[in-house]
């Protein structure tokens, strides 16, 4: 029994730790982008709902298309199936970020929408760095 709690705590304090990191990440990503892209305060209170429904879609959209875990395991029909889900699942999300980027623009200005783009994108590099960074450190 004290092993089962101990477990249960572990897993708990471990949900929490990841939480807490992904809540670090999420303040990190909107202080990142919002100076980079110069967001005026009315133009942050517009875009980071219209930002944050895109990415609840998207990682849902990215989600439906991770291939099954036994590959080796399917039938050529199962196999063609996934394919099939997997083009799908992309021409949803082409047309999830074309109406993002309609969206974006009665919001902000061409420019403003591109250096998003690249802003999010070197965002993303540099979290890939300090990962690597953290997990060469720990070996």
């Amino acid at each position: 029994m004290v092993f089962f709690m101990t477990v249960v705590f572990a897993s708990m304090r471990a949900q929490q730790d990841r939480t807490a990191l992904e809540n670090r990440i999420e303040a990190q990503r909107i202080a990142f982008i919002t100076e980079r892209v110069d967001l005026t305060v009315e133009e942050a209170q517009s875009f980071w709902p219209v930002y944050n429904r895109f990415r609840d879609r998207e990682k849902e959209l990215n989600r439906e298309k991770l291939p099954p875990k036994r590959i080796p395991l399917l039938s050529e029909e199962e196999a063609q199936r996934h394919l099939d889900k997997i083009l799908e699942t992309e021409q949803a999300l082409v047309d999830l970020r074309e109406t993002f980027v309609a969206d974006l623009r009665e919001i902000l200005t061409a420019q403003k929408i591109m250096r998003f783009w690249q802003s999010e994108r070197a965002f993303k590099e540099r979290l890939v760095q300090m990962l690597r960074r953290q997990k060469s450190k720990g070996k």
